[in-house]
């Protein structure tokens, strides 16, 4: 996309270092987060009622409230004349849901809840020169959420849906700006079993969904699925999910409960969105109803769980099994063109982006 022509004296004169703007409703509100981040960080003051051109920013920083419809309303209209900015931090006033959600909506890529420091927010900035966390650090970390997650079902706890939330937000992150390619090198060094196969479904899920333009909310509720979609093998011996070989039928039945077990585990976590507690559910539902454990079709496999579906069975696929060799990503995405009325394939078809080419 090209930079908009300058029109008023609101554009941002352009600099060698990265272009912060703190877009705020107030003066005083911007003018206290600008003091946080000087003499560190340079950043121009914007109020949002005197903005009148384009903003040429890489990084714009909110300080508004998100209780206000006007606000809201004039956020998404100026936002929308920073189209270069890619990161887009929010500083939210307590930790109401429905504010971060609101955020999300407005195309943030990161909260930040007040009261906070000038510290805090600067280690949220992308800054050239600033010591990046190392690539294996992020999906260390990621990989511990699993094992918290996993851990706390396996003893009767409820899941942390706050760190399940920070470990999307990584997965997010860490997919943008490596790739889904760098993203899969990067898990199959790192883990295996299941923690790797969820590993793999979140980046896939989520490079599919910025793939289709999925962005904000939307898109942090396909990582949220994804992390938490194998939840229910918690409660499964580790014995049965890694044995080589083909499973009795017994064994079958065992694996294929952890769906509803995983469901049971977030149906009433406050705070998950319930196409996401659906997602978990019914995952291995397949449109034919030929899936499990409902033999849902059709209709009744929600668009989250649909995207959820396509990037478990690739996931599968290119992972390692104890059952089977790990398939090629082409010849993995040419078995999900073949599931013909098993999966919706315009969105199989969509999926060839992430599958062969990205």
């Amino acid at each position: 996309m090209s930079t908009p022509a300058r029109k008023s004296p609101a554009i941002i004169p352009q600099t060698s270092a990265p272009r912060i703007v703190v877009l705020a409703d107030h003066h005083s509100r911007g003018a206290r987060i600008k003091t946080m981040l000087e003499p560190h960080v340079s950043a121009d003051l914007l109020v949002l009622d005197e903005v009148r051109g384009a903003i040429d920013a890489d990084m714009v920083i909110v300080a508004a409230s998100l209780r206000d419809l006007d606000t809201i309303v004039a956020l998404r209209q100026v936002l929308g004349r920073a189209p270069r900015a890619a990161t887009r931090i929010f500083t939210i006033d307590g930790n109401e849901r429905a504010l971060v959600v609101q955020a999300y909506s407005l195309g943030a890529t990161d909260v930040v809840f007040t009261p906070f420091s000038g510290k805090v927010l600067r280690a949220r900035l992308p800054l050239e020169g600033k010591t990046p966390k190392p690539r294996a650090a992020v999906v260390g970390e990621c990989g511990r959420a699993l094992e918290a997650i996993f851990s706390d079902i396996a003893q009767g706890r409820t899941v942390d849906l706050k760190r399940t939330q920070e470990a999307t937000h990584q997965i997010i992150g860490s997919v943008a700006a490596i790739g889904l390619s760098g993203w899969i090198d990067d898990v199959r060094r790192h883990h295996e079993g299941t923690f790797q196969h969820c590993l793999l479904v979140a980046g896939v899920a989520v490079d599919f969904g910025m793939s289709i333009n999925i962005a904000g909310t939307d898109l942090i509720n396909i990582g949220l699925a994804a992390t938490l979609h194998d939840i229910g093998k918690a409660a499964i011996e580790v014995e049965i999910l890694d044995k080589p070989g083909e499973l009795t039928a017994d064994e079958r039945a065992i694996v294929e409960r952890h769906p509803t077990l995983g469901y049971e585990s977030v149906k009433y976590l406050d705070g998950l969105p319930v196409d996401v507690r659906d997602a978990v559910r019914d995952h291995h539902e397949l449109l034919d109803g030929s899936g499990y454990p409902d033999r849902l079709k059709g209709g009744a496999i929600g668009d989250l769980t649909r995207i959820i579906t396509i990037a478990d069975i690739f996931s599968t696929l290119i992972g390692e099994r104890p059952s089977a060799p790990a398939m090629t990503r082409v010849d993995a995405f040419g078995t999900l063109s073949d599931m013909t009325g098993q999966l919706e394939q315009p969105l199989v078809a969509a999926f060839g982006a992430t599958a062969l080419r990205r």
